[in-house]
Parts: C-alpha cells; sequence; structure tokens
C-alpha cells in the first residue's frame, strides 16, 4: 500500500493532525490499537479530562471537530484560582479581564478523541484499527511501515503521535531525557457540596499541587491530585469517606464537604523530552516528542500545537512544490515546537520544586510575587492570555 503520510496514533493528538489535513487531498493513513466509539452523554464523567486553552478550541473549531463536541457535554470555565495552602498568595484570573466569555474549556478526553476521528474520517483519512506498527525500515526515499497484520505501506512521511512510550520513536533509535518527579497524579470524579461556579481552582499542598477541575454538572469536578509515591499509597487505600474527608480538609472547605468520589485511579509523574523531534521523513508529535507535570494542564494543549504547526509546515511545503517529509520543513517545525515546548516543561519544573520549599523567606517572596501579579494589570493580562493559549509563534488555526 502507499500512502502520502502515515500517522501513527489516532488519540487526540494524532487525530487533529489528520483533521487539519483532510483538506489537502492527501491520501492519509492513521494505525490505532483501539477505535474511538462515541460516548454516551448519560454514562459517568471519563476520569481523563483536559483544560483547553482558547487556542486549542479554536482549533477543534477549525477541523470541525467542535461542533460535535458541543452535542455531548463539556464545562467551559470563566476563572480561575490559584493559592498555596501557607501563606496568603492567591492569584484569580477572569475572562472579564480580558473581554472573552471564558477562559477554557474541560472535555473529557474519549469524546475529544472521537470527535477528531469522526472529523478525519468523515475528511477521507483512513482509518486501520486494530493494528500496530511492528516494523520501520528506510529506503531511498521513503519509509517502510510493516504493521502487525501483515499490511506493509510504504510514504514519505511517517508521523509518530503513539504517546509517552513511543514505538516510532524507540524504533529509529531517538533517545529522550526524562525527569521523574517521584509522584503519582490521582485523578477521579467528585461531587461537591457547593457549586463549582465554573472556576478552575487549584492550590499548592506540602504534599504537591490539588486541582479541582468543573464539570458540566455544577456540583461535579475533575479533580487531579499530585503527590508523593509513597503518600499516594497511602491515599489510594484510604475507604471513600477517609478519601473524601481529606479532600474536603485539604481543600479548606472552599467547595464545602466532598460528598461523593468515584473510582481513584494513579499514573506516575515523569517529564519526557525527545532529543530531536524528527529525521528526514519522520516527525514526532504530542506526548511521542514530550510529556509534562499535568500542574498547569498544559500537556494536550502542547500536543495539539505540535499538530497544528506540522500541519501548517506540510502545507507550505505543498505549495513550494517540495516533497513531503523534507527536512526543511520539518527542520522548520522542530524549531517553531521544541524550545517553546522545552520552555514550558523547564517552567513547570522550576514551579513544582519552588512550591515544594517551605522556608519562610520563600513563601514571603511568593505571596508578595503574587501581590505584584494581582496589582499589574498589564502582567495579569499576559498571565490570563497565556492561560488561554494566546501567546507565542502561534499557527494560524489557532487564532
Amino acid at each position: 500500500m502507499q500512502a502520502d503520510i502515515v500517522i501513527v496514533g489516532a488519540g487526540m493528538v494524532g487525530s487533529l493532525l489528520a483533521a487539519s489535513l483532510q483538506h489537502l487531498s492527501l491520501n492519509i493513513v492513521v494505525i490505532d490499537q483501539i477505535h474511538a466509539t462515541e460516548p454516551n452523554n448519560q454514562a459517568p464523567y471519563e476520569p481523563r479530562v483536559s483544560a483547553l486553552t482558547r487556542a486549542s478550541q479554536n482549533m477543534l473549531t477549525h477541523v470541525g471537530a467542535w461542533s460535535l463536541v458541543k452535542q455531548k457535554r463539556y464545562a467551559p470555565f470563566s476563572t480561575m484560582q490559584v493559592r498555596e495552602q501557607e501563606g496568603h498568595g492567591e492569584l484569580l484570573f477572569s475572562a472579564y479581564d480580558v473581554g472573552v466569555s471564558h477562559l477554557g474549556c474541560l472535555v473529557e478526553n474519549n469524546l475529544l478523541q472521537w470527535a477528531l476521528t469522526e472529523c478525519a474520517v468523515q475528511g477521507g483519512v483512513k482509518l486501520i484499527v486494530p493494528d500496530k506498527v511492528v516494523a520501520l525500515e528506510r529506503l531511498t526515499q521513503q519509509w517502510q511501515v510493516t504493521l502487525a497484520s501483515g499490511t506493509v505501506i510504504t510514504t514519505p512521511l511517517v508521523v509518530g503521535a503513539d504517546g509517552a512510550f513511543s514505538a516510532i520513536r524507540q524504533l529509529v533509535g531517538i533517545g529522550i531525557d526524562t525527569w521523574d518527579y517521584q509522584q503519582q497524579a490521582i485523578v477521579c470524579t467528585v461531587k461537591t457540596q457547593q457549586p463549582h461556579q465554573d472556576c478552575a481552582r487549584q492550590v499548592f499542598l506540602g504534599s504537591g499541587p490539588l486541582a479541582f477541575l468543573p464539570l458540566p454538572d455544577e456540583h461535579y469536578c475533575s479533580i487531579v491530585w499530585s503527590i508523593k509515591n509513597e503518600e499516594a499509597a497511602r491515599i489510594l487505600a484510604l475507604s471513600d469517606d477517609d478519601f473524601k474527608a481529606q479532600l474536603s480538609r485539604h481543600f479548606a472547605q472552599e467547595l464545602g464537604a466532598v460528598e461523593w468520589c468515584d473510582t481513584r485511579y494513579a499514573f506516575p509523574l515523569i517529564a519526557r523530552h525527545a532529543q530531536r523531534y524528527f529525521l528526514e521523513g519522520l516527525a514526532l508529535v504530542g506526548d511521542a516528542a514530550h510529556t509534562i507535570h499535568p500542574l498547569a494542564g498544559q500537556g494536550v494543549n502542547l500536543g495539539f500545537l505540535d499538530a497544528a504547526v506540522l500541519a501548517e509546515e506540510i502545507e507550505h511545503s505543498l505549495k513550494r512544490g517540495l516533497a513531503l517529509g523534507n527536512m526543511q520543513s520539518l527542520s522548520r517545525y522542530s524549531r517553531r515546537r521544541r524550545p517553546h515546548n522545552a520552555l514550558i516543561m523547564h517552567s513547570m519544573t522550576a514551579l513544582e520544586r519552588a512550591y515544594a520549599l517551605k522556608q519562610p523567606a520563600l513563601v514571603v517572596a511568593r505571596n508578595e510575587a503574587v501581590r505584584q501579579i494581582n496589582h499589574h494589570l498589564w502582567l495579569k493580562g499576559f498571565f490570563e492570555k497565556q492561560a488561554m493559549g494566546l501567546v507565542g509563534d502561534l499557527p494560524t488555526m489557532a487564532h
């Protein structure tokens, strides 16, 4: 089989890339081991959700996926509150301050994946599921991709969008730099006594950041609690009643008592960054290229930017008559995305470390820095635009 582009991974990022390229009349093949199914609005909330920036919402709108999301369930949030348990520093960002209706939206990951995959397939993208890549060989001008089913595809451009443990990255020998936070992220859905008022809240505890993210029902939130490994084991072993009590206490009863919690899940927090994003005829996007600490909720938003920038560079190449997968366009993609991703990754690591330190002088300094941000409208506006993803070298469809 011959294809113009083979995208390995039909997750959120791979599917956005495929949907972004559908107007170019290319023969695009997407391969994944699992087929995304249409979510049921009456089902319990999924434990994994994404806090989409305005830029990410714009990208979904551009490819037609946002109209599908709107038919299901999502939760726009108009304010963001960030505070620490010790000290009095609190940041409050408001959509009203920057003249928009909301700062971002909470959407369940399975809904995002289904909507984006649906758009890609409706646009003519060929989806091969369930299947996986077992071999990858560089020919003179193309890659030969061999699947577990025995199917062989030749293509000038392979894109690895197959997650943190990317088979594509490993098959071509691209190394990764890692930073193990020695933490687990505990995630679950909770019901609170008081409504969340469309506010995304995060408090920095001694054990790590705890976020309450608003869901479509005003009394339901998705929580993400980043906590040291040994403490995480203890929290996971608690009864539901003890866990709810811990959450209520650590969150200072800000939303009243936590009245109900769903099943808890945990995953290790490890930052990874590919040592390079491309080879001739091959590129990495999303978690295959980078994974970061979830404390600012930027993971999938960075992946969406990867996909949008790569799509933009592919389109520019075609307009200039260059071959798909040429080194010039892939190098431009890497230059536009790798430094930005590295900056965000290092910023998250620095922030996590800074809030882990509890010396009185540092607490005072943090409180003063927060006070300065709150009192300087330009600076606060800059951070609000950062939160919406509307700062930096953005692809056209992110605006």
